[in-house]
């Protein structure tokens, strides 16, 4: 046959059908056999632009005949375009699957995880297969050659970690005795994913010996996974004697005492017996002691805003001052519920602290509550050079009055904004906030400015680094708002 002159004039789905029509020519007029020997012609078979060759190369696929390539092409087929050529995929895939080992399984499972973000139609009956291959497999293993699959459950990609944990954990269940039952959830608890030590902790119960069973709901405790610690905490409550001394609380509720998550130190705290002087008298200790770490001193100011007693208030504004930034972020949220002081005044002092950190609690703080501090209170502290101190002012005064949030960024001075070699710095910085600005305003620009803040507005144009702050394309907009309201 002769070779296709050149279709670089043509468009890309012209080129796509001379190619598919040269293709099926050149196949019609080759001599095929029905059961081709050599699986390189039935791979190429398989990734041929014509359905109906690719759908006759998965029905000829035996598992006398597929190596890993193939099977892999299978996969890809499950995904097809063509409906008759999936559901060929699915039956050469039933074909496939008693014959694979388990590694060849573990493979494949990333491949078969992603039909859910394809076809569907044949996603949970694949798995399934996968389950029954894995399932067989377990059943000749020892337990030398299952710890691959227990490290996977702890360090695999997710597919390959939730399909073994399932695997060891059907495996394990319907093996005589309880044995076997430990060291699956053990490796449960140890993984990555929440999912996998969500359900690991819910089979502990089921372990007979109850030391081994407090044993793995301890584990659970310091999992990153906060359902997972809730679920291990209301089972060891479960089997507390009420008490109401805190010498005779065990090491796992002391422990939860001190948790991250709000929603742990609540259930902690409830089996407690709830809020009073022995928790109080608890987290006061904790911050005083000498040896105490800094999460342990932040734990116990976020148990003392979870008690909520007024006692707690003096200790929290005493930790304002604390060295380490995790515990002045966990006394400014607790002064701020507490309401140790006005929350305009923690506002303000957290606007001079060093750490981000410690800024982001009063900002998020004044954004939920809606109470903004005013103009006259950050007057005061609208001095100095430092860029990160504006930036802060502004994100104070973005939360208030628009235009009293103008006054600010007009008042930024250039020295924080820094010469032509800053202009990027600039620009990431203080020019979202001026661009916002200008769009808040043309959505409300009802708001009338009052006649102070336009005699300030006037009085800071003169000198304020517009080109800079809103950028030569934005500074007509904003030259058009001061006309519009006669303030240039």
């Amino acid at each position: 046959m002769p070779d296709l002159p050149s279709l670089r004039r043509f468009s890309r789905s012209t080129q796509a059908r001379a190619r598919a029509f040269a293709q099926w020519v050149r196949a019609a007029f080759s001599r095929r056999s029905s059961m081709p020997s050599d699986p390189h012609s039935l791979l190429t078979e398989l990734f041929s632009p014509d359905g109906r060759v690719r759908e006759r190369a998965l029905e000829r696929i035996t598992p006398g005949n597929a190596d890993a390539a193939i099977w892999q092409a299978v996969l890809l087929r499950l995904n097809d375009w063509v409906p008759q050529v999936r559901a060929a995929a699915w039956q050469a895939l039933q074909r496939l699957l008693p014959q694979w080992d388990l590694a060849t399984a573990l493979h494949a499972l990333p491949a078969l995880k992603a039909l859910e973000r394809g076809q569907r139609a044949y996603h949970g009956d694949a798995l399934e297969l996968v389950r029954q291959c894995m399932r067989r497999n377990l059943q000749g293993m020892d337990a030398a050659q299952r710890q691959p699959l227990h490290a996977l459950v702890r360090r695999g990609a997710p597919a390959q970690a939730m399909f073994c944990f399932d695997a060891l954990l059907d495996w394990a269940l319907h093996v005589p005795g309880a044995q076997a039952l430990a060291p699956v959830l053990t490796s449960g608890l140890a993984a990555r994913q929440s999912a996998i030590t969500r359900r690991a902790v819910q089979w502990v119960h089921k372990l007979p010996s109850p030391e081994l069973r407090q044993s793995l709901y301890e584990q659970a405790l310091r999992t990153p996974h906060i359902r997972t610690r809730l679920c291990a905490l209301r089972a060891l409550g479960a089997t507390l004697a009420p008490t109401t001394s805190n010498t005779t609380w065990p090491d796992w509720l002391q422990a939860a005492l001190h948790d991250t998550s709000p929603s742990v130190r609540y259930l902690a705290i409830q089996l407690c017996g709830g809020p009073g002087e022995c928790l109080l008298a608890h987290a006061t200790n904790t911050l005083q002691e000498f040896d105490a770490t800094q999460r342990q001193r932040a734990a116990a100011l976020g148990l003392l805003a979870d008690l909520a007693l007024p006692q707690g208030r003096p200790l929290a504004l005493a930790a304002l001052d604390d060295a380490s930034v995790s515990v002045r972020r966990a006394a400014y949220a607790a002064a701020y519920r507490l309401q140790a002081q006005e929350a305009d005044a923690l506002t303000l002092r957290a606007l001079q602290d060093p750490a981000r950190a410690v800024f982001r609690v009063a900002r998020l703080h004044t954004q939920r509550s809606g109470n903004a501090p005013t103009l006259e209170m950050l007057w005061p502290h609208m001095r100095g050079e430092s860029a990160e101190h504006w930036l802060r002012l502004l994100q104070l005064s973005r939360l208030g009055d628009a235009w009293n949030h103008l006054i600010v960024l007009l008042s930024v001075p250039r020295a924080a904004l820094g010469g032509q070699s800053h202009e990027a710095h600039v620009a990431s910085l203080f020019r979202p906030l001026a661009l916002r600005w200008l769009a808040d305003v043309g959505l409300h620009c009802f708001v009338q400015p009052t006649d102070a803040q336009r005699q300030r507005i006037r009085a800071l144009l003169p000198v304020a680094p517009l080109p800079q702050l809103f950028g030569r394309s934005k500074l007509f907009a904003f030259e058009r708002v001061l006309k519009d309201l006669r303030l240039g």
